[in-house]
């Protein structure tokens, strides 16, 4: 059952992280492989879509490799905080990034052409400044919390249990864990 339950796990993780991955490439054009996205109105559903796919790939990994032990569930944990990390860090750049547009600095070439889509739709759909600083703070702020928890998760299952000593009888002490 173990290993019907890890296969399902893994399954889950592996498409959420694929989708996510040729979702990610449609959209910013370097190739047309999931057609759907052409018919959306706004660019941000897209990311939204990708997000989303992408956290439950890297979420139901997490599982996978916490359910691994000692050496497989350190070299697992470790790679998929990477991963989630080198993903995470275009996605919190993109809002700061979009908060400095915001004040009036421009941009040009490769991060004109990623940056601009994306503030603009932003600023097409919150159209009060008041919301567009709140989505582009937002934004960082979820950026930093994606970058933060799965690092933390590692580390908490990298950190070795400590024995909680319990008392149970005067002068006798067990050890749970």
């Amino acid at each position: 059952m173990r290993k019907i339950i890890d296969g399902l796990i893994l399954a889950i993780s592996f498409t959420g992280s694929l989708f996510g991955i040729l979702s990610l490439l449609t959209i910013i054009g370097i190739a047309d492989i999931v057609k759907f996205y052409s018919d959306f109105e706004h660019i941000l559903l897209g990311y939204v879509i990708v997000v989303i796919s992408m956290a439950v790939g890297i979420m139901s990994f997490n599982i996978f490799a916490g359910r691994r032990k000692k050496f497989a569930k350190a070299v697992l944990s470790i790679g998929v905080t990477t991963y989630s990390t080198i993903l995470t860090i275009p996605l919190f750049l993109t809002f700061v990034l979009c908060l400095i547009q915001k004040f009036g600095a421009t941009f040009s070439g490769f991060i004109d052409g990623f940056v601009s889509p994306i503030y603009n739709d932003l600023v097409s759909i919150f159209k009060p400044d008041w919301a567009q600083y709140l989505v582009f703070i937002g934004g960082i702020i979820m950026g930093i919390i994606f970058l933060a928890v799965p690092i933390i998760m590692c580390i908490q299952t990298l950190k070795p249990k400590r024995k909680k000593a319990i008392k149970v009888k005067k002068n006798e002490i067990t050890y749970e864990g």
